[in-house]
């Protein structure tokens, strides 16, 4: 399941520091599968176009960028759809989270970054550049049926 927040975050309305936090709620034993990040996607219009995804395979049309950090039970990946790669790509990046923990996704207007962190511990810089001047969505996959997240602003 994946839900798009129709919460639009971009720099023009004086935001020079975005984050909100993701607490995990349940992740099933044995997919502890999770995407979390932001897409270009309207939360509401490209959701009725059925481009509503975030992740892996799943990332919006060539025309949206999107960044997603990917929890395996094995390791974090970072994905992305953006000018540098219009097919999507990914790299490794950060660390494991699970069950109660609280990733916090931070977009920095003033050095044009985005970054995430785990229970307060930062993961380090996950994109430089490229955010500004978009319109961002924050958005959240899960994998199984009895997952659950919990998104809050700061």
């Amino acid at each position: 399941m994946t839900t798009l927040i129709d919460w639009p975050i971009d720099s023009t309305n004086g935001n020079d520091i975005v984050s909100w936090d993701i607490t995990l709620d349940a992740l099933s034993s044995g997919n502890q599968n999770i995407f979390i990040g932001l897409t270009e996607c309207d939360a509401y219009n490209d959701t009725l176009r059925g481009r509503r995804y975030i992740g892996q395979n799943g990332m919006p049309g060539s025309s949206k960028f999107a960044y997603a950090v990917y929890f395996t039970g094995s390791s974090t990946q970072l994905y992305y759809r953006d000018d540098v790669s219009p097919g999507g790509s990914h790299k490794v990046y950060g660390g494991r989270a699970t069950t109660g923990d609280t990733i916090t996704v931070t977009m920095n207007f003033v050095e044009d970054t985005l970054s995430f962190s785990i229970n307060g511990a930062d993961q380090g810089v996950a994109k430089q550049g490229g955010l500004i001047g978009r319109v961002w969505y924050p958005g959240v996959s899960l994998y199984s049926v009895n997952d659950a997240e919990r998104l809050i602003p700061t």
